[in-house]
């Protein structure tokens, strides 16, 4: 801070810019590994933690588990990032933080996603989908879209998080969303938020603090394989009743949108069920050294792996065939 005095001896305040709060300066003030660390000393702790889950989500076990007790009651849902710097959000936003300085807007995400999508149906592709499930397959391999992959499994979403970049510490996300707020895109219309923009650049207020999960189930074997949900919604905005701080500073729009492009509050325990926040997140550090042993692990006890969660088709009619044949023979 600087003051300076003129001839008059008036002082004028001015005040030096603040370091920029990153996604990974928010996340790891508030991991669970650092409110729970007895449950996050070894791999084979965090892994049991998360089958137990499983298992409590399939029926199995009918105790709720550590997850739950350090988290929410409440229906949750899951991501894995190989990279703990990254924040939670869609592929077509990073793309745009990428590519300009600007503070995307949602005009700006409404209007690319529209230009992908007229792109793709010029060169064939959606024949007979609507425009969302067009939105949902693109999704699932690697085109830029809104949406943002989670599993409703814990297990399938923890691979994500160690399958590469062993170096490099991944991130474990908890979601849960706190009302009921379901969208589909197979119905044949217009895409559930196409009308939602109010002005060129912004949304309305219930569009932008609004976190969607799609109902919609997988529509190819790859997103059943990994369990795949989405979530949609708004470009996050500042609001007074949603802030986020870190070390007494509260983060500004730019800021917000580096943790993720959703409104989620991200906490450090479990959730206070009056919660204003449309969605709320937990985040768990996974340390590089973990990586191999996890996938280890996801393979030999659950038979979790490249092969499985990236199930390839292309084979798919020699394959038949060939076991057709070899039975066949067998007769």
């Amino acid at each position: 801070m600087l003051f300076i005095t003129n001839s008059r001896q008036q002082r004028i305040f001015m005040s030096t810019p603040r370091t920029t709060i990153t996604a990974e300066a928010l996340f790891s003030s508030r991991e669970l590994n650092k409110m729970h660390p007895a449950t996050y000393l070894q791999p084979e702790a965090f892994f049991e933690m998360l089958q137990a889950e499983q298992k409590f989500i399939t029926g199995q076990q009918p105790t709720p588990t550590a997850m739950r007790q350090q988290t929410s009651a409440a229906p949750l849902l899951f991501r894995g990032q190989s990279n703990h710097k990254y924040g939670l959000s869609a592929s077509l936003h990073r793309f745009m933080r990428a590519e300009t300085d600007e503070t995307i807007t949602e005009g700006m995400l409404a209007q690319l996603e529209k230009s992908v999508i007229l792109e793709m149906q010029n060169r064939g592709l959606g024949r007979g989908m609507t425009q969302g499930e067009l939105l949902m397959l693109l999704q699932h391999h690697g085109a830029p879209t809104r949406m943002i992959d989670v599993s409703d499994r814990p297990l399938e979403a923890l691979y994500f998080a160690v399958e590469g970049n062993d170096a490099t510490d991944g991130r474990y996300f908890i979601l849960t969303l706190t009302g009921e707020d379901e969208t589909s895109l197979s119905k044949p219309t217009e895409l559930p938020w196409a009308n939602n923009a109010r002005g060129v650049q912004q949304s309305t207020s219930t569009w932008t603090q609004a976190v969607k999960l799609v109902e919609d189930r997988p529509l190819d074997a790859r997103m059943s394989a990994q369990r795949g949900r989405f979530l949609v919604g708004g470009v996050t905005r500042s609001y007074s009743d949603l802030n986020v701080n870190l070390d007494g500073q509260a983060l500004n729009a730019a800021e917000l949108q580096d943790v993720s492009m959703l409104t989620i509050g991200f906490l450090k325990r479990k959730a206070n069920p009056d919660t204003s926040w449309p969605a709320l997140g937990w985040s768990i550090r996974i340390p590089a050294g973990w990586k191999a042993r996890l996938r280890d692990l996801l393979d030999s006890e659950e038979g979790i792996n490249h092969n499985t969660i990236y199930p390839d088709l292309s084979h798919v009619s020699w394959t038949g065939v060939d076991a057709a044949r070899k039975e066949l023979y067998a007769l």
